[in-house]
């Protein structure tokens, strides 16, 4: 038997991609199509996204994909645009950097602007991870943003997990195509990866955790997700 040191450093998915093109690394972790051809895709898994707001000063638990849209593009900028039964009181947006791929997920899904990027009209402030988001839309009257499900979860005592369209972030509702905001979480390597990268991604595939954010991979995630 091989014996292996695993070091796992936490960054966005754009940034694993380059640094796997780089050679530091052996495995990158992305929910991004990698713009790399010498990069090998190995899909492991569906990662869930959750729409998160502040719980303390909203009692709102679902938006529709046009009040979404409406909030994120600056057509509203406080809450009671969005619901009359709101207070009136500014949206606050927090979002993650730009080669996240949890906000490429969110403009593509649930967005669908047609671009990956995030309107530049509209004030958001960036933070370095999804961990971060939770405790910053926790800790912000009015606030709104986006992170994994997990971290969502664990913060439920100071954030509403919204439901989308009336759908809720649940397998069974993605499996339906009714809850837009997920993608496929991809281990990438490059096309010539060492034995021992690629046992350890069969590994992860057949032993992954599903109580999370993460469900099992299937022919249709896979083929609504392309």
């Amino acid at each position: 038997s091989q014996l292996a040191h695993i070091a796992v450093s936490s960054n966005s998915s754009g940034e694993g991609l380059t640094q796997l093109e780089r050679g530091t690394l052996q495995i990158a972790n992305s929910e991004l199509s990698s713009p790399y051809v010498d990069q090998l895709d190995h899909p492991v898994a569906a990662i869930i996204f959750a729409l998160i707001i502040n719980k303390a000063s909203l009692n709102i638990t679902n938006l529709s994909s046009e009040q979404i849209q409406a909030i994120y593009t600056g057509k509203d900028t406080s809450w009671n645009q969005v619901d009359p039964n709101a207070p009136n009181i500014p949206i606050k947006l927090f979002g993650r950097q730009g080669s996240s791929g949890t906000q490429a997920s969110f403009v593509k899904y649930v967005l669908k602007l047609g671009t990956n990027q995030m309107p530049g009209n509209v004030q958001i402030t960036p933070e370095g991870s999804s961990s971060e988001v939770v405790n910053a839309v926790s800790t912000t009257p009015g606030a709104i943003g986006f992170a994994d499900y997990a971290d969502a979860v664990n913060a439920s005592g100071s954030v509403t997990i919204l439901e989308i369209n009336q759908a809720a972030p649940t397998p069974a509702l993605i499996e339906k195509n009714a809850y837009p905001f997920w993608a496929i979480e991809h281990m990438y390597t490059s096309k010539n990866a060492d034995p021992l990268s690629l046992s350890f991604i069969t590994y992860v595939t057949q032993n992954l955790s599903t109580n999370g954010s993460f469900i099992h991979l299937d022919s249709t995630l896979l083929t609504l997700h392309t």
